[in-house]
């Protein structure tokens, strides 16, 4: 909402187009994912259900995208680079890895971004 209002009136055909996917899915996104837990344990005959009392956790999108690399790698030590288009905010992201820990150092956010300007000349 932040960056269509700060695109105001050129982000309002944008806006239009996001919005309903936003009604639709994103903020009813943890009814969704209940119930599409309770599907698939229907499914396949195993009871798959996450109540309303066990919390569902969402990682924070770039350092999903540094855990996915440091944590299976053979290094107990390093730094971790992250680039992509856009998620949440941050566009691309500095963080140190030593042993079971992942520090964010630093992040780049929208609209810089080098992932999206990638996307438009490819």
């Amino acid at each position: 909402m932040e960056t269509y209002y700060a695109f105001a009136p050129r982000g309002f055909t944008s806006f239009f187009r996001a919005i309903p996917v936003w009604i639709k899915e994103k903020v009813f996104l943890k009814k969704i994912i209940r119930e599409e837990f309770k599907k698939a344990g229907a499914d396949t005959g195993v009871n798959i259900q996450i109540g309303e009392d066990i919390p569902l956790l969402f990682p924070e999108h770039h350092l999903s995208h540094a855990a996915s690399a440091f944590y299976p790698s053979p290094f107990q030590r390093a730094a971790v680079v992250t680039v992509d288009g856009v998620g949440e905010w941050a566009t691309a992201s500095i963080c140190r890895g030593e042993g079971k820990n992942l520090e964010k150092i630093k992040e780049i956010h929208f609209p810089h971004s080098l992932g999206l300007l990638y996307s438009a000349i490819t």
